[in-house]
């Protein structure tokens, strides 16, 4: 081409045409329409957002009208595309009860699994010919998952206030003051039992696991549900010590002592212990024991243990000891050293704890220092005994999920989800189960049975209309039918079955993050959810 029709085309290409919107206006409209087209594409296929309305997942997603925080949180909708389900995943999915209703879990059963609750923890039962040769499998939540299902109910500086937590023995000397404890054996070592009279320390108390800024709003939501209230034993014990040169022995100790039942040789209590003994120049080496003691038994007996060889014991510095009993199973650390953990086997059912107890001794010491004192609980089911219509077995049908709720005191879940069915007329009036006219309507029962409770929760189903002899029904599809019954009709002539699970096809993505900076309590609600 020649410069001169270079020229031209030139020109000609920056002609306007007639008729038409300006290039860069076009282009700006192509970005926004551009824009709109993958947000929509993100949030009904990659991402959406979701805020928490309720209280059932917390701590770990807040939602509490009383403390007034309610996270926002991101769903990965493509998260189970290309694999199953994994157990504690926290899933969000549509309610199979009312199917207009979005819901948040965490995943504890898969397809296909027989699955229990007892004393707090869930257990996958492998069945056998007989009831005493099933074998029971603690289900253990990885360390990411624990790290952030601890309860902390207890995390202060050791001080003169914590005399109260102690039951010291009175062959030495313990002096609580305000820099920490004081422990000099006399003799005949030191011992005292940590928690003593603070028995909510080791229950599992509704206001475990809440910054102090918020746990008296967060009560408010607790009185109804002290019926729950139940023993904890998977624990995990923390202490900052400093030794002196006169310390030859520190032992930390749990004593799990049981309900008796089941059907395998009956246990009085279980022993957790971890002792450090002290050699010369600072050296030391720790045992992690559990030992048995049956009913009857003249004394318990070492079944499983662990050793740390050629440990330092500082005496010019302080260093953490954590004991952990969790899950079915027993770790431990000493000044950052790690035992290999220990299995806790069971021979037949598994026995629920009915009372704990926690020991700290010490032998040879003079001035040994507890500076810091940490006890934090395990997240605890509840069940049927603490529950009424709560369910503390499952068989999970194939292609479902059992989800249950980390508040687990507060949560309508997989434990207790339900259906009623009514059959009613064209006219809206109730008949018999039996009866040959009218349709049948099934939705989510939550039903208190009153009509002194107005406004109702907002998920009570069906609701009574005071005075007007009308209930409202909310159907699996979320359509709501006024049905001309009375409260004693209704409870005669209605059929409920349990309906305890989801299948997989209602999931809609798993739950990844926090991203909504509420600061209620100086703290930032954004982060990575476990």
């Amino acid at each position: 081409m020649s410069l001169q029709g270079l020229r031209s085309a030139r020109v000609t290409a920056n002609k306007k045409p007639k008729g038409l919107l300006p290039r860069t206006f076009r282009d700006q409209i192509d970005a926004i329409a551009m824009a709109i087209c993958l947000a929509i594409g993100l949030k009904f296929f990659l991402v959406e957002a979701y805020e928490i309305p309720t209280p059932s997942m917390q701590p770990t997603l807040m939602g509490s009208t009383a403390a007034g925080v309610h996270d926002r949180i991101l769903v990965n909708k493509a998260a189970w595309l290309l694999r199953k389900p994994h157990r504690f995943d926290i899933a969000v999915f549509r309610y199979p009860h009312n199917r207009s209703q979005n819901y948040v879990k965490r995943i504890w059963g898969l397809g296909g699994e027989h699955l229990c609750i007892i004393g707090g923890n869930v257990y996958k039962i492998f069945d056998g010919d007989t009831r005493a040769q099933d074998r029971y499998e603690c289900l253990a939540k990885p360390d990411r998952v624990q790290e952030g299902l601890w309860r902390s109910v207890h995390d202060k500086p050791a001080s003169d206030k914590d005399e109260r937590l102690w039951q010291a023995g009175s062959a030495a000397r313990w002096n609580f003051g305000s820099e920490g404890i004081t422990i000099e054996d006399t003799g005949r070592g030191a011992r005292a039992v940590f928690a003593f009279l603070e028995t909510n320390l080791l229950s599992n108390l509704y206001e475990h696991g809440y910054p102090a800024s918020i746990v008296d709003k967060i009560a408010l939501e607790a009185p109804r549900l002290e019926a729950g209230k139940r023993t904890v034993a998977d624990l995990r014990w923390r202490m900052e010590i400093q030794p002196d040169e006169k310390t030859r022995q520190i032992e930390v100790s749990q004593r799990d002592i049981y309900t008796q039942g089941g059907n395998g040789p009956q246990l009085a209590h279980r022993s957790f212990r971890l002792t450090i003994d002290r050699q010369a120049d600072d050296k030391a080496q720790a045992r992690l024991e559990i030992l048995e003691k049956p009913q009857g038994g003249a004394q318990a007996k070492v079944v499983a243990s662990s050793q740390l060889t050629d440990l330092r014991l500082p005496t010019t510095r302080s260093f953490e000891l954590a004991f952990v009993k969790v899950d079915g199973q027993l770790k431990a650390s000493v000044d950052g050293r790690t035992f290999d953990p220990l299995e806790i086997h069971w021979k037949g059912r598994p026995l629920p704890v009915a009372q704990v107890r926690l020991e700290l001794g010490v032998k040879g010491a003079k001035a040994l220092r507890v500076l810091r004192n940490r006890l934090d609980r395990d997240i605890f089911y509840t069940n049927e005994k603490d529950h009424a219509g709560y369910v503390s077995e499952v068989r999970v049908p194939k292609g479902a999920c059992w989800m249950l709720g980390d508040n687990t005191q507060n949560s309508a879940d997989g434990r207790a989800w339900r259906t009623v069915t009514l059959r009613v007329s064209d006219q809206g009036k109730l008949l018999e189960p039996k009866s040959k006219e009218g349709h049948e309507i099934t939705g989510n029962v939550r039903f208190h049975g009153s009509e002194a409770a107005w406004p109702p929760d907002p998920d009570e189903n069906p609701v009574v209309v005071p005075g007007q002899g009308v209930m409202v029904l909310t159907d699996l599809w979320g359509e709501e039918h006024r049905i001309h019954a009375s409260i004693h009709q209704y409870e005669s002539l209605s059929r409920t079955e349990n309906g305890l699970f989801v299948p997989e096809k209602y999931i809609i993505g798993r739950a990844f993050a926090t991203f909504w900076p509420a600061v209620p309590w100086g703290q930032f609600r954004v982060g990575l959810i476990r």
